[in-house]
């Protein structure tokens, strides 16, 4: 063999070695192209907010019939009144500070802090009494801890997730369609969460050996979640964002629009939670065929929620044209549903089951409220303010909290001092007021500038798919 040969002998082995190195570097690029594969497909971004709203709407009502139980009170106790409150409390505060940090930062690092705070205040609720250590107001704080971590977490989730979806489908149709179905997470959580709670009193010992379970099961798959969500997103905490300054919260309430929107999305809430802690003690008292057990007043309750999850599918999906349509339809069902909830009520006791018919309606009016109110906010900042959609769902969602801050307080000090039916009505007149703002949904104008020194080129009307974004 000459030296010719030898030479080219460690080129041969050289290219062996080149294969091996190239098959691993392509199973490497196969696991890095699966990654960004998963990373940009749209449809998981939903399917993370929709079980986030999912799983804090389900812990927010499953603890209703549970913490009486574990405290050995009343459940009509003040105490507990301002124990459930004050997630609604801290998750308004919090939200000031979650929206703009969402604009500037990005939505990854909002949304893991939400997901590991709600998975925390779980854990929390489920090992409360023997944080507490037999005392009962020791728990209670133990508690009370739980439920503002929870307030605290759910304001992440909510504004960083809508935000998140409002960025990642920019068309406005679609946006639409696609808020429709995550907000159904929040529907379908409320729904079962109460009986989700109350089904553990089954267990050999009762609800006061079973509580634990349904804080167990939700934090495991909260931490399901919380796994996705950093596969998918990742923990970043910036992302591309754009040359222009993000609108503050400030200059988001100067706009007339906006603040229409927020003022219906105020009353819509108001409407459920005013009436959520008198509506069962008033069913109790004033109805005798049947009169109503437990198990009775909750599935008549449950009829709001299935219209809502129904109606939410149906109304996300209206053409831009006839959204402000369903927004003022929506309002104005909800004026007619609280109009004739008292009514129901006949001089012999009356059917249990005639409350369905008002409760569905009012299910139905929130649902087209909701639907069309969370896509027509993204569509305003689009194209009157730069698009980043933190501060603006910050805003939605602390008109939310607000609700469910005020609408428990005022509807119990009203029914208690003047009677149920004019607590309700007291609603009924706001939602009556609020109609006629939402005209001016019609016809928007569109800023010249992102600087927000209120010039304006034109006032368009909602005629086409072919928003400017």
């Amino acid at each position: 063999m000459d030296r010719t040969d030898e030479a080219n002998l460690p080129l041969v082995r050289d290219d062996d070695d080149d294969e091996i190195n190239d098959d691993s570097s392509v199973t490497v690029e196969i696991k890095k192209t699966l990654l960004e594969r998963a990373r940009s497909h749209r449809s998981l971004v939903p399917l993370i907010v929709f079980m986030a709203l999912l799983l804090d709407a389900v812990l927010t009502t499953c603890v209703v019939p549970i913490i009486p139980e574990i405290l050995h009170q009343n459940g009509s106790d003040i105490s507990i009144g301002f124990l459930l409150g004050s997630k609604s409390f801290f998750q308004l505060i919090s939200n000031t500070v979650v929206g703009p940090y969402t604009d500037r930062f990005g939505f990854n690092a909002p949304m893991v802090t939400g997901f590991v705070l709600l998975t925390s205040s779980t854990l929390f609720f489920a090992f409360a009494p023997d944080m507490g250590r037999g005392s009962r107001w020791n728990t209670y704080a133990a508690l009370f801890v739980a439920r503002s971590v929870e307030g605290v977490g759910c304001s992440c989730v909510t504004t960083a997730g809508m935000a998140m979806v409002a960025d990642r489908y920019p068309d406005q149709q679609e946006r639409g369609a696609v808020m429709g179905k995550v907000l159904g997470g929040l529907a379908l959580g409320l729904l079962v969460g109460y009986p989700f709670g109350g089904a553990f009193s089954a267990v050999p010992g009762g609800i006061e050996k079973g509580w634990r379970y349904p804080f167990l099961i939700i934090s495991c798959l909260g931490f399901i979640d919380l796994l996705l969500q950093l596969l998918v997103l990742g923990w970043s905490t910036s992302t591309n964002r754009r040359e222009t300054e993000p609108s503050s919260m400030l200059k988001l309430i100067r706009d007339r629009y906006i603040v229409t929107a927020l003022v219906a999305l105020f009353v819509s809430q108001l409407a459920i939670s005013s009436s959520e802690p008198i509506l069962p003690a008033w069913m109790e008292t004033h109805f005798t065929k049947p009169t109503p057990e437990a198990w009775q007043i909750g599935l008549v309750i449950m009829s709001s929620m299935l219209a809502y999850i129904i109606v939410t599918l149906i109304a996300s999906r209206a053409k831009l044209n006839t959204r402000w349509i369903v927004t003022l339809f929506g309002i104005s069902l909800l004026f007619l549903g609280t109009l004739t909830l008292p009514l129901t009520v006949l001089p012999d006791g009356g059917n249990l089951y005639f409350i369905i018919l008002p409760l569905v309606i009012l299910g139905v009016g929130i649902g087209m409220a909701d639907s069309t109110l969370f896509p027509t906010m993204g569509m305003l900042v689009d194209i009157r303010h730069s698009s980043e959609y933190g501060a603006v769902y910050g805003l939605a969602d602390i008109a939310i909290s607000l609700s469910f801050v005020i609408g428990p307080i005022a509807g119990s000090l009203v029914n208690q001092f003047f009677g149920f039916g004019a607590a309700i009505w007291c609603v009924s007149a706001l939602c009556g007021l609020v109609v006629p703002s939402i005209w001016c949904l019609r016809s928007l104008r569109v800023k010249e500038d992102s600087e927000g020194n209120g010039n304006v080129t034109e006032s368009i009307e909602l005629q086409s798919h072919e928003m400017a974004t």
